[in-house]
């Protein structure tokens, strides 16, 4: 599997990103899949101030003293992700997702992410159910 993908956003001055996957499934066991991908998400500048930067007035009404920060286009993250399904009927499937990201660039370096604020490193999990109508 190779995905690449932009997106635009349409509000005002949100800016666009472009998204490329990879991955492939490596395990199948009776109705379990189990597959890997590899991510990594450029952002443009409006999109990663949008996201990560901190203006002027922001700085000033912040109530955890968030200094400005003005973003950069560029990398924002890699992630690792590893993902099952398993087929309970031809029509319902359970579906699970483990995520490891990493913040890069301007991502990595904004307020938001750093000190006590959040972290560079990012995991995610989920679990869902789905329904073939």
């Amino acid at each position: 599997l190779f995905n690449l993908e932009y997106r635009q956003a349409l509000g005002a001055g949100q800016g666009g990103s472009v998204t490329a996957t990879l991955g492939h499934a490596f395990f199948k066991s009776g109705e379990f899949v189990l597959a890997g991908a590899v991510t990594g998400k450029w952002l443009s500048k409006r999109a990663m101030q949008t996201n990560f930067g901190v203006t002027e007035k922001q700085s000033e009404m912040s109530e955890y003293g968030l200094p400005m920060f003005e973003a950069d286009s560029g990398v924002s993250d890699f992630s690792l992700n590893l993902l099952g399904r398993y087929n309970i009927t031809d029509k319902y499937r359970l579906l699970g997702l483990v995520r490891y990201g990493r913040l890069l660039g301007s991502a990595a370096n904004s307020p938001f992410v750093g000190g006590s604020n959040g972290s560079r490193n990012q995991v995610k999990a989920g679990l869902a159910f789905t329904i073939d109508f």
